[in-house]
């Protein structure tokens, strides 16, 4: 049964996780492009948008690292102590395995998090 729990969290995680790694990765390719071209023309509306997308970069990395901590502690709250706790405790599965499955995403998700982190980081300053 831990198994099927586990499933399930990575099934109802992944749908905001993965569009956040994408954009993250979408705005580390847009920062890389802006230092390497864009910051060094002589024209200054060049120069703002090179800065604004190093500036969304950031961003991104931020909201990514905020947002999986926010996503986590959330799918705990709601699916244990809140209304569809009710549901969770019906399906024959102890707590402890209900817990552990909570536990295991997220420990897989901060991980995934801080390997798109640096994998951007490196994106974007790859030349």
């Amino acid at each position: 049964m831990l198994r099927k729990l586990i499933k399930h969290e990575f099934r109802a995680t992944a749908r905001i996780m993965g569009p956040l790694y994408l954009v993250l990765l979408v705005t580390a390719l847009g920062a890389n492009l802006s230092t390497r071209g864009i910051l060094e023309t002589p024209y200054p509306v060049l120069n703002i948008l090179g800065a604004l997308l190093v500036m969304a970069f950031v961003v991104a990395i931020m909201a990514v690292c905020a947002m999986s901590i926010y996503l986590m502690v959330q799918r705990f709250y709601k699916n244990l102590l809140r209304d569809e706790g009710y549901l969770m405790f019906t399906l024959p599965a102890s707590v402890h395995q209900q817990v552990w499955s909570k536990l295991i995403v997220s420990v897989v998700w901060f991980a995934a998090t801080a390997v798109v982190v640096m994998l951007a980081c490196v994106v974007a300053v790859y030349q």
